[in-house]
């Protein structure tokens, strides 16, 4: 069996090129977090783009109401772990 080879690059390659680029923009910052926000809405405002805030998440409360709903039973057999 020959596996043709790929020029994409292997998924866990990318996450350790993410973990390294995050480490770099962080340290550039002298690790703190504060600044390096600060310097990311600075340059968000600069940009001119529109800024939109996230639609707003549900409440507890109504999230506990349909939860209750929601029978209390075990697993069916085909769920369980």
């Amino acid at each position: 069996m020959n596996k043709k080879a790929s020029n994409e690059p292997h998924p866990d390659r990318i996450i350790q090129d993410l973990h390294k680029i995050r480490e770099e923009i962080v340290d550039s910052f002298g690790g703190d977090l504060h600044r390096l926000t600060e310097d990311a809405r600075h340059r968000q405002a600069e940009s001119g783009r529109e800024i939109r805030p996230l639609p707003e998440r549900g409440s507890r409360e109504k999230f506990e109401r349909v939860l209750a709903k929601v029978p209390d039973v075990p697993p069916d057999e085909r769920d369980r772990i």
